[in-house]
């Protein structure tokens, strides 16, 4: 693929999967790696033998490895501590921040006063690609 901009669309992509991967993970993680509430621990003798079918048993064996990584419990409650103590509420909703800009905009500033906005962050764009003199 040819384009000036390709740099920024790489880095677009590999963001979007880097979230979609960090998703999912943690979602099959929620859901395998789960405490015996027999024992209260995990049982990791089960955990394995319950591998999904799509996972070679190679690949199951790294996640429980890295799940069982006394680095990694030990990052995952500082973390989970961390996020306890969080007072930042998100009132956003689903829309984006530049939809809510675009929103407020709208609302709050003339047809004019768009334009010159919307004019103005087209030049600051362009400025930015332009080489250094």
């Amino acid at each position: 693929m040819k384009s000036p901009d390709w740099t920024e669309i790489n880095v677009g992509i590999q963001q979007h999967l880097q979230k979609a991967y960090n998703t999912n993970k943690a979602a099959f993680k929620a859901q395998h790696w789960v405490i015996d509430p027999t024992t209260g621990t995990y049982n990791v003798k089960k955990i394995r033998r319950e591998r999904p079918e799509n996972i070679t048993p190679s690949e199951w064996d790294k996640y429980i490895e890295f799940w069982n990584d006394p680095r990694n419990i030990a990052r995952a409650a500082q973390n989970r501590q961390n996020r306890a103590k969080s007072m930042v509420i998100s009132r956003q909703g689903s829309r984006s921040l530049a939809r809510l800009r675009d929103e407020m905009l709208a609302k709050f500033c003339s047809k004019h006063d768009q334009e010159s906005e919307v004019s103005h962050v087209f030049e600051t764009i362009q400025d930015a690609k332009k080489p250094l003199q």
